[in-house]
């Protein structure tokens, strides 16, 4: 089956131990992820996530990227040559972290 590399737009908290500022309860993060199928990007971000020690709570739109059609941007999109190595490597990229304290409303 034809592998892609997939966008997914997550929203993440830390378990305990993970690397996070202490004054923040979670985060949204974008992740580049190698999948077949758009509904196991989703399962592929989120075990990528656990390994780094993040849990998480909701994935709000997943998007399939062409590598060579993809601009990089300064807010923590990777470049083509780093969604490359996700569909070749199969290890996920994650874009800036954008953390929320405590009392953000939601």
């Amino acid at each position: 089956m034809t592998e892609h590399v997939y966008e997914v737009m997550t929203e993440i908290v830390p378990e305990a131990g993970a690397e996070f500022p202490a004054d923040m309860a979670g985060a949204f993060v974008l992740c580049f992820v190698r999948a077949p199928r758009l509904r196991e990007a989703v399962d592929v971000a989120e075990r990528a996530l656990a390994d780094e020690g993040y849990r998480l709570v909701d994935a709000s739109h997943v998007l399939r990227l062409d590598p060579e059609d993809h601009e990089p941007s300064s807010d923590g999109h990777p470049t083509a040559a780093e969604l490359d190595a996700v569909l070749a490597t199969g290890r996920a990229h994650f874009g800036s972290f954008h953390c929320y304290p405590p009392d953000a409303p939601g």
